[in-house]
C-alpha cells in the first residue's frame, strides 16, 4: 500500500544469465529468466497504481564471489575482462547508479524492462574471436592485453595458420 501511495518503484537484482545461458548454471539462468518475468507481469499489475517495477541484469562485476576461485582468481579475473566490449569488467558502484535511477523519480517512465550492465559483453558472441579470426580482422588483438599467454600463442598460431 506504501508503494501505491507513493507511485513508489521496485528493481530487482537480475542476471545477464537470465538471458544468456551459463553452462553448468541451469537451475541459477531459469531462476534469474522466471524472477525477470515475475518483475514484468508485476509491472503490467501494478501500472495503473503508478507503481514500477524492473530488473537490472549485471554482466561480470568484481565482487568478492571471485575469492571463491583461490589461485585462479587473477585468471578468471584476467579472463572475464577480455570478453566485454569496454575490455573490463563492471565494479558494483556502475550497477548501484543504475538502481539508483530507476529507484529515482528520472526514470518515472520506465517500468517492465530488463536492462543490463555488462560492458557490451551481450555485442560479443562466444564465436565471435573465431570469426574475425576466418575474415581476417582479429579483434581479438584490441584486448590481448587481457589475455593469458597461452591465449595470445593460440591467436598468433591461428594467424600464421591462416597464411
Amino acid at each position: 500500500d506504501d508503494l501505491k501511495a507513493t507511485r513508489g518503484s521496485v528493481v530487482a537484482v537480475s542476471s545477464i544469465a537470465s538471458q544468456d545461458p551459463i553452462i553448468g548454471l541451469s537451475p541459477y539462468c531459469m531462476a534469474k529468466a522466471a524472477q525477470n518475468m515475475l518483475v514484468k507481469s508485476l509491472a503490467l499489475e501494478h501500472s495503473v497504481s503508478g507503481v514500477r517495477f524492473n530488473s537490472v541484469l549485471p554482466g561480470s562485476i568484481k565482487t568478492a564471489v571471485y575469492d571463491n576461485f583461490g589461485d585462479a582468481k587473477d585468471q578468471v579475473l584476467s579472463d572475464l575482462d577480455w570478453r566485454h566490449a569496454l575490455g573490463r569488467m563492471g565494479e558494483s558502484p556502475e550497477v548501484g547508479s543504475l538502481v539508483s535511477f530507476l529507484l529515482s523519480l528520472k526514470s518515472s517512465f520506465i517500468t517492465g524492462q530488463e536492462i543490463r550492465v555488462d560492458g557490451g559483453a551481450n555485442l560479443l558472441s562466444s564465436s565471435h574471436d573465431a570469426y574475425a579470426i576466418m575474415v581476417g580482422q582479429l579483434e581479438n588483438k584490441r584486448y590481448s592485453q587481457y589475455r593469458s599467454d597461452s591465449d595470445k600463442d593460440d591467436a598468433e598460431q591461428a594467424e600464421k595458420d591462416e597464411l
